[in-house]
């Protein structure tokens, strides 16, 4: 018979005879660095090039090994997530059946303390709510949820109440030659490489690596491309870089604080600790980067020097202005102004009710955006209505509204590499992800003369959507954040669309197995026994 059963939520009771209840806190394991939610990590993964391992073949797996910490038992594991790539050019037909499995360990890897799973699942025996029957391979491409049954006794692991846990992804099918369909010799029969042939589909790494961390178990030694699988190693100890897209969710006693010190080298880690210290000649920690700083006090008599100390002081009866210049009694300055501040803390004058004063200290309607005014001193930058006040040549970044070249340490905080994809349709709505570095809140984003609607999603990475009924035609970007702007020439490009619509080539799979990663689907699934 089919044992059916309803999932339980997240927030479900602990039902384990013989342990005491305990609060419940959603957890989720996981190496990579996209956000908890699968469904929010799969569309970050959307449309960025990232690496692939195809070569695998019957029995061999990929997994992931995870460190408990004591506050969290009991650990109560909910289900599995995992994202995998489609070979490029067999996208349609990209989909490999497996074998989930989980192992309990009081050891630290790679290798397990049993050959046998602690528990494991079929996705032959995994009941598809889209499809409403039994069997839901990985499909390419996609990101697939394992949900376990915490009402079926056999539809679940058990409780971990000590030490540490792997979770592995073994491939059933037999592996075929498919060096056409990926496009790289980790599909060939070339046993002296240890590569034996490939599934349909391959494990899928981001750009980061932490140690002990992924497994995999592969027939060993190389150029034996029969039998079982029988050596564990972790990813480094064969080459391979990045960190597999293997998750567990699962619920804990207390969720301990998750450092963070990607693309720091110094700081504070958010969990009390630390990135690293700086420890060159006159360096300091600047937004997580170790920069020495250089004094700058040219024509400046007082003020700040750049690096947390003054150019000197100014008499009693002087005050130090803003260009870094001791003066005497300060002269307010409101001609041609009604209102707004005078230049010596004081006042010009102020507006009427339903009026506000702008920049040039006229008083204009409430509501009313003056981007005239607020572009007054500024050649370039955003003019606070949506729109820029210029923009500067190739080569040279607009710093406080002032195109300036060199590129001196500290003009900029943020940089630009890339723009994914490069072109799209103008009939329909196109997302786009922005690439580069020291990315923050509050950033706007204009393509040609269209604000787009921007989401900084880390400090890498900005999320936008190109509205339909855009101009054909290549269109420059302009990123700013508050004085700051950055200038892309050539970013994307807007195609007329006939009635067959848009094909973007995907492009090469390169000798290390990158790729992009051309669609990003949730595929629901519930674990239920499935017995005759």
């Amino acid at each position: 018979m089919i044992h059916r059963a309803r999932i339980l939520p997240l927030t479900a009771l602990l039902l384990a005879l013989g342990h005491p209840a305990a609060a419940e806190t959603p957890y989720v394991f996981r190496h990579d660095q996209f956000p908890d939610a699968i469904q929010a990590a799969a569309q970050q993964i959307q449309g960025i090039p990232l690496a692939t391992q195809p070569g695998f073949v019957a029995g061999e797996a990929f997994g992931a090994f995870f460190k408990v910490d004591a506050a969290m038992y009991p650990v109560k594991i909910q289900g599995v997530d995992v994202v995998v790539a489609a070979a490029p050019n067999d996208v349609a037909g990209s989909q490999a059946h497996a074998t989930i499995e989980l192992y309990f360990t009081g050891g630290n890897g790679p290798e397990p303390d049993s050959p046998t799973p602690t528990f494991s699942l079929s996705t032959y025996d995994v009941f598809n709510q889209q499809t409403m029957d039994f069997g839901s391979p990985l499909q390419g491409n996609s990101a697939t949820s394992f949900e376990f049954d915490w009402q079926d006794p056999e539809g679940h692991p058990p409780l971990l109440t000590e030490g540490n846990f792997l979770v592995a992804v073994r491939f059933t099918a037999q592996a075929s030659d498919l060096q056409g369909a990926w496009g790289t010799f980790q599909c060939s029969q070339q046993p002296m490489l240890g590569m034996c042939g490939c599934q349909h589909v391959g494990t899928l790494h981001d750009q980061a690596s932490t140690a002990d961390a992924n497994v995999l178990h592969i027939i060993y030694p190389p150029g034996n491309c029969d039998g079982s699988a029988n050596k564990w190693v972790w990813f480094e100890d064969v080459g391979v870089t990045g960190d597999v897209i293997l998750r567990v969710r699962a619920t804990v006693a207390d969720a301990p604080c998750v450092p963070d010190c990607l693309d720091m080298e110094c700081g504070s880690d958010g969990c009390g600790g630390s990135c690293g210290e700086c420890t060159g000649p006159g360096e300091s920690c600047v937004q997580g980067q170790c920069q020495v700083c250089a004094p700058d006090c040219v024509g400046r008599e007082c003020g700040d020097d750049g690096c947390g100390d003054v150019c000197g002081e100014c008499a009693e009866d002087e005050t130090c202005t803003e260009e870094g210049l001791c003066e005497g009694a300060c002269e307010p300055a409101c001609d041609g102004k009604a209102c707004g501040d005078d230049g010596c803390d004081g006042s010009c004058g102020t507006c009427a009710a339903g009026e506000t004063c702008n920049v040039l200290g006229k008083c204009i309607d409430l509501g009313v955006c003056d981007p005239v005014a607020n572009c007054a001193g500024k050649e370039c930058g955003t003019d606070g209505c949506g729109g820029v006040c210029g923009v500067c040549p190739e080569g040279e970044d607009c710093v406080q509204g002032t195109c300036t070249g060199g590129g001196e340490p500290g003009d900029a905080v943020f940089t630009l590499l890339s723009v994914s994809p490069a072109e799209g349709c103008n009939d329909e709505d196109v997302a786009i992800t922005v690439l580069g570095s020291g990315f923050m809140d509050g950033m706007t984003a204009i393509l040609g003369a269209q604000p787009l609607n921007a989401v900084v999603l880390d400090k890498t990475m900005i999320r936008a959507t190109v509205p339909a009924g855009m101009k054909t035609g290549t269109h420059d970007l302009i990123v700013t954040s508050g004085d700051t702007s950055k200038f892309f020439p050539g970013a994307y490009k807007v195609l007329r669309c006939g009635t067959t619509g848009c094909v973007v080539s995907d492009g090469p799979v390169t000798s290390t197995g990158a790729l992009l990663l051309l669609v990003a689907l949730l595929a629901a699934v519930a674990w239920r026994r499935h017995r005759a």
